[in-house]
Formats: structure tokens, C-alpha cells, sequence
């Protein structure tokens, strides 16, 4: 082997001892990272929708809590209620299922399973949602200091990461899973008064 490819060979080994136990370093960081945001996003979606509320207090520990990361995280939040549409309907012939549902029949009578209690219609009949999201959520909750939730609401915390550094480039190059979003959330069960 001549000079060149000597210099060559030593040049790729020196990459390689030093960037392998760097990309496994960045590997455990970026896990690490992505399971503490997991973690800390999850106890304060379960502490609002335990307590039926948010106030100042608490979002800005969530933030304070993600802020020592070298990410900058969005968040959004997302408050969703179940609206019912009414519709008039010339039909009269309505039943009523065990359960209480109200249907419509057709006129030919072929439909004697309430479409509320068969599964097969799960596609069929969704219910409508009404979404405030978080800029109105904070609005709300600086303004009074407290944002309220009903039980049965729906509360949702969606992470992005929103930075794109050197380190990240950086893993982009050796580790596919550089994707640091997050989302987490359910319905409020516990109500504020």
C-alpha cells in the first residue's frame, strides 16, 4: 500500500473511533430527550383532565419543564366537545331502541336495528366536535387565570419539535428516528366548581 492510501485509511479509522461512540451518545440523548418530553407531557394532560382545569400555575410548569431541553417545542392544545346537530326530518316514523336511542325508519320497514347500538355503523353516525384550540385556550386562561373544562370534554396536548440544530442534522446522517412529536390526551373526568 503506498503513502496516499495509508493516510487514507487512517483518516476513515480516526472518523470512525471517534464518530460511532458519538452517534451512539446522541442516540441515548435523543431517547432520553423523547422520553422525558413523553413523560412530562403525559402527567400534565392527566392533571388537567383530572382536575378540570388549567391555570397558570400549571402550564407554566409544563413549560419550565420542557425549557432545559436543547429543543424548542410547539405545543397545542386542543379542547374538544361533542356538539349534537339537529335536523328536521319530515319522517314520523321513529322507533326507540332499549337503550333509548331515537331513530328513523324506512319506509319499507327494513331497517328494525337501531343504527346507534349496531356496529356496523360505526362509520356511519360520528359524533361532531367542537374545537378551541390554543391560542383561545391562553387567551382564556391569561385573561382569568383559569381555563374550565366539562366533564366528558376531550382534552388533547400535541409536542412538535420545532428546532432543527447541528445535532440533529447531525443524527439525521446516522438514525432515521430523529422525530421528536408527541401527542397525548382523553376525556376531562373530573369537574371544577
Amino acid at each position: 500500500m503506498d503513502g496516499f492510501g495509508r493516510v487514507v485509511v487512517l483518516i476513515v479509522a480516526g472518523l470512525l473511533l471517534f464518530m460511532i461512540p458519538f452517534r451512539n451518545k446522541a442516540i441515548d440523548y435523543q431517547g432520553y430527550d423523547k422520553n422525558q418530553l413523553e413523560v412530562y407531557t403525559k402527567e400534565f394532560a392527566d392533571r388537567v383532565m383530572e382536575s378540570g382545569y388549567i391555570d397558570i400555575e400549571m402550564y407554566e410548569n409544563y413549560l419550565s419543564i420542557l425549557s432545559p431541553s436543547i429543543n424548542t417545542y410547539e405545543i397545542e392544545m386542543v379542547h374538544s366537545v361533542k356538539t349534537l346537530i339537529v335536523m328536521r326530518v319530515d319522517n314520523t316514523n321513529t322507533n326507540v331502541c332499549d337503550k333509548g336511542h331515537y331513530y328513523f325508519r324506512k319506509d319499507d320497514g327494513s331497517d328494525e336495528i337501531c343504527p346507534y347500538c349496531n356496529d356496523s355503523n360505526k362509520e356511519i353516525i360520528q359524533p361532531y366536535m367542537d374545537k378551541t384550540y390554543t391560542k383561545d385556550i391562553l387567551e382564556k386562561l391569561y385573561t382569568s387565570g383559569i381555563y374550565y373544562f366539562n366533564k366528558g370534554d376531550y382534552f388533547t396536548v400535541n409536542v412538535r419539535n420545532a428546532s432543527k440544530g447541528p445535532v440533529i442534522n447531525l443524527l439525521e446522517v446516522f438514525y432515521n428516528d430523529t422525530n421528536k412529536n408527541y401527542s397525548y390526551g382523553g376525556m376531562v373526568y373530573g369537574e371544577f366548581f
